[in-house]
């Protein structure tokens, strides 16, 4: 076990737990944990939300399922293209199934995604020092491909990665569904 890890889910959007000292992290109002809404790019395009440029914009599933159909609209996707059926079709496991058959432009989109995810990991790193992430949610479905892109550039955007203890990144042994656990185990705790 580790006393200072995170966890990152990634889905539809970006949600985070921080557990620094053994002790989760609730915040002073209770909202610490909204990483997906950290502003990564203040230039950036306006998320639904009325925010510029948030994390989740450029690393969540919704945004790879965009990043694909944008690809595709352009033509430079075509086998997302007969993989979905129609460019509104395409969704970020379409990449991922792209990806698993090898595509080249697959391989593209998702190595810039993994920069991405990196991205906000290597801030929240400079914050918290943890020794471990975790990525879980609807995506940790991807598998091997995702750790092992957003370890190589987590090791690349992290100030002194070369000087400094490794952070590990594993994938959540209860993928999608540990939310939903974590959160039947905290509504039992409370009412106790």
């Amino acid at each position: 076990g580790s006393d200072d890890y995170m966890l990152i889910t990634l889905g539809t959007g970006i949600g985070s737990g921080f557990v620094c000292g053994g002790r989760l992290i609730h915040g002073h109002n209770g909202f610490a944990g909204e990483s997906g809404h950290m502003v990564v790019d203040a230039n950036g395009p306006t998320h639904h939300t009325g925010q510029r440029g948030p994390w989740e914009y450029y690393a969540s599933g919704t945004a790879l399922g965009q990043i694909g159909r944008s690809q595709a609209q352009i033509g430079l996707f075509p086998s997302a293209l007969s993989l979905a059926g129609s460019v509104a079709a395409i969704t970020g496991f379409t990449v991922a199934d792209a990806l698993n058959r090898g595509d080249k432009e697959a391989e593209r989109i998702f190595d810039g995604f993994c920069r991405q995810v990196a991205v906000g990991l290597a801030n929240l790193v400079m914050i918290f020092d943890p020794e471990r992430i975790i990525l879980g949610g609807g995506l940790t479905d991807i598998g091997e491909p995702l750790r092992a892109g957003t370890k190589y550039w987590l090791d690349e955007l992290t100030l002194g990665a070369r000087y400094r203890p490794e952070v590990e990144i594993v994938m959540a042994q209860l993928g999608d569904d540990a939310g939903a656990l974590g959160a039947a185990l905290w509504s039992r705790e409370a009412a106790d």
